[in-house]
């Protein structure tokens, strides 16, 4: 091969990379499921990725929520701080699932089927959002770690909120709407395995 090919096929390949750069900055960021086991494998000296930190904190606050047909903790985070955390539970003040049992409604889910759905309970993510507004602490571009999937209501909620990113741990009923308007959106939801 001469100087004069070798160049040639440099000059190819760095524009391939080029081009290939910035498909990826105009692809949307939401693939359908992420996993993030490459942060995963970036354990430093025994240490876990902030993600994995974050996210079983979310599973930890969990467990002071007060509706026993699922328990959702949500954990809120700017710049590697954690600005607010929050779980389901009744309105402060009220009587909680545990003490006077649930508030069922049928409720249509995504898939167009009815479920009885408990209506006592503020969800989590709903819960962190307010905790947060109550301090005065913005949101724009902070990143939700939530044990479960959110559902509509609250994805919307977290969008206008700022949020930018949401990490969950649990699939618990996918809603297809939340995938596209975060695919629409440019906002990253990342299932960590």
């Amino acid at each position: 091969m001469s100087a004069w090919e070798g160049s040639a096929h440099q000059e190819a390949a760095e524009r391939e990379a080029r081009e290939k750069a910035r498909e990826r900055e105009t692809l949307p960021r939401l693939p359908e499921v992420v996993t993030l086991e490459a942060a995963e494998r970036k354990v430093l000296a025994g240490r876990v990725s902030w993600d994995r930190y974050f996210a079983d904190l979310a599973e930890a606050v969990s467990k002071r929520g007060t509706c026993d047909r699922k328990k959702v903790g949500a954990v809120l985070v700017v710049g590697k701080r954690i600005v607010a955390t929050g779980y389901n539970g009744a309105l402060a003040g009220l009587p909680h699932c545990d003490e006077v049992g649930h508030d069922l409604v049928d409720t249509l889910g995504p898939d167009g089927v009815a479920r009885p759905n408990c209506v006592r309970t503020v969800h989590a993510e709903a819960n962190a959002v307010a905790q947060a507004a109550r301090a005065g602490v913005a949101l724009e571009g902070a990143t939700a770690y939530v044990n479960t999937y959110p559902c509509w209501p609250c994805f919307r909620l977290l969008v206008s909120a700022g949020i930018a990113r949401v990490v969950y741990t649990d699939a618990y009923r996918p809603d297809e709407r939340v995938q596209a308007s975060a695919k629409r959106l440019g906002i990253a939801i990342e299932r960590l395995a």
